[in-house]
């Protein structure tokens, strides 16, 4: 009896020892930055827990923001509940807030733009914890907090790579990546090269490109043999002879025109670079027996009504052509707008909103589906897996983000003591407010992951399209306009070009490639 009486009194000096220790430290942490957390829930009370117990982070959670009505003048960690979001504003200013921490990891990307847009209207730092497989081992605490970025806007669950059926793709492969100095290729190149291929072979025809390229992978991958070489897809004595000697066994083909506008003025090079590049690199896999090749092609591919769509469109169409008939691998992954390329919408909002704007949007309600590019080049090495060839891929694109709104957040983000102005412009030639990703339900099929999807496509007539193929490289070649557009109108429904008869035919000789057209349809 004495013992246990002993055993409860230690007992109840250590509660009480710790209430006392834990009191002091709550008073030693009121002195520091004033913080507002978002989300009452498990997450928001663990970090406000956090800040209390460890004085020289020099935070004080000042209260809660929750739209739970259940939740409303509760104390959690004798920290109160004040109220939805809608009273951020009014208690960052009577409570002196210095900083709003967003903690609810499982919010959608409309509700993080949500409340971001109303946190911007304070003066207060906004800082987030982010879904929860993006922290340091998934465990919660003041160290996962941190900056907020815009891809935080987007809300996109983070992708799993099933790892050791990728690793069985690309461990001790001879592996090549075009475009390999691009946003994408240059992100793919390091992926793959962490899977230790017997070989990386990074192709581009920009020089100063591959030399980062070359530098960056010898840094963080000094073991993985990589080879960088110049060279454009659309060189086809080129192409065939670096298959010949290097002998890869899958190809990853991000190389490609895709710039909408751009390729409205230059409907050639969007044929040369897409169409004859995608068959140039197709045949040469097939002719070194290759185990397949991917294309990155784009969401703008379906029902394309623009010069760049309707490219992608034809090279998806050949590929699916070329694996039902030469026994190869090939297959198609679309993407969306990929956050942080070049030339993407975020990357020029970025440039402005360093240079103090203006912002120009095409369209007030224009909305676009986006991805990271690191889980753009996770998913196309995980759909690479189930490739079994004439296959066309699809992720979980998400919800569409208003261009609009993201620009507001952006502005927000990086400078919201500036007045920025964003003007509506118009829609650019080709352009579209929304883009178009809703199929029948028939045309969608799953994948062992739930992330990728297989779009069941059943193209017909194949002599004929690879008849009218061969013109349009031809077309292209001789650099006729007119001719490419009046083509690829033929070969996609959607494509309706506007003024052709207006349009001057500029024809340049050249002497037929019999390697490429057949001498009957020059």
């Amino acid at each position: 009896m004495g013992g246990v009486l002993s055993l409860f009194i230690m007992g109840f000096i250590r509660l009480q020892y710790r209430l006392i220790n834990e009191m002091r430290l709550r008073r030693v942490g009121e002195g520091g930055k004033r913080v507002l957390l978002v989300g009452a829930g498990e997450s928001g009370e663990i970090i406000a827990r956090d800040m209390q117990r460890h004085p020289h982070y020099n935070l004080s959670p000042i209260g809660f923001i929750d739209d739970d009505k259940d939740k409303s003048n509760l104390q959690i960690q004798g920290v109160p509940v004040l109220g939805g979001r809608e009273t951020i504003p009014e208690n960052v200013l009577k409570l002196d807030i210095d900083e709003i921490y967003i903690a609810i990891p499982s919010l959608s990307g409309k509700e993080v733009r949500d409340i971001v847009s109303i946190c911007e209207t304070t003066d207060a730092e906004i800082k987030i914890l982010p879904p929860l497989l993006k922290t340091m081992s998934g465990r919660i605490g003041i160290n996962s907090v941190r900056e907020l970025r815009i891809e935080d806007l987007l809300g996109r669950e983070p992708f799993e790579l099933e790892v050791s059926s990728v690793s069985a793709n690309i461990t001790d492969k001879v592996v090549l990546i075009t475009g390999g100095s691009g946003s994408i290729g240059s992100i793919l190149s390091q992926h793959v090269a962490a899977f230790g291929p017997n070989r990386l072979i990074v192709l581009d025809n920009n020089e100063s490109g591959l030399f980062e390229v070359e530098n960056e992978l010898k840094r963080k991958f000094p073991d993985c043999e990589t080879k960088v070489i110049m060279a454009d897809i659309r060189d086809e004595e080129r192409i065939r002879k670096l298959f010949e000697k290097y002998k890869p066994d899958y190809i990853f083909h991000t190389a490609a025109s895709k710039h909408v506008p751009m390729m409205e003025m230059h409907p050639t090079e969007a044929v040369k670079n897409n169409v004859l590049g995608t068959k140039i690199l197709a045949e040469s896999a097939r002719d070194n027996s290759a185990k397949g090749l991917v294309l990155f092609s784009s969401i703008k591919a379906e029902k394309p009504d623009n010069i760049m769509g309707a490219s992608k469109h034809i090279a998806e169409r050949l590929l699916y052509f070329m694996s039902k008939n030469d026994g190869c691998c090939f297959s198609s992954f679309r993407l969306g707008n990929v956050l942080g390329t070049r030339g993407s919408v975020i990357f020029v909002f970025q440039r402005l909103i360093e240079q103090g704007g203006p912002i120009n949007i095409t369209h007030p309600d224009a909305s676009r589906y986006f991805l990271t590019i690191d889980e753009a080049a996770m998913m196309v090495l995980q759909a690479a897996v189930f490739m079994k060839g004439a296959e066309i891929f699809m992720p979980d694109m998400g919800e569409p983000v208003k261009i609009y709104d993201l620009a507001e957040n952006m502005i927000g983000m990086m400078r919201p003591e500036w007045e920025i102005d964003i003007n509506i412009t118009g829609l650019r030639p080709g352009e579209k407010a929304q883009e178009d990703l809703l199929l029948p339900a028939d045309i969608v099929k799953k994948t062992p992951h739930e992330k990728i999807f297989r779009l069941d496509y059943h193209f017909e007539d194949m002599e004929s399209f690879m008849d009218q193929i061969d013109k349009l490289i031809y077309a292209a070649k001789c650099n006729d306009e007119v001719e490419v557009k009046k083509l690829l109108a033929e070969l996609v429904p959607t494509y309706n070009p506007k003024g052709l008869d207006e349009e001057e035919h500029i024809v340049e000789e050249i002497k037929p490639d019999l390697r490429i057209v057949k001498e009957d349809n020059i």
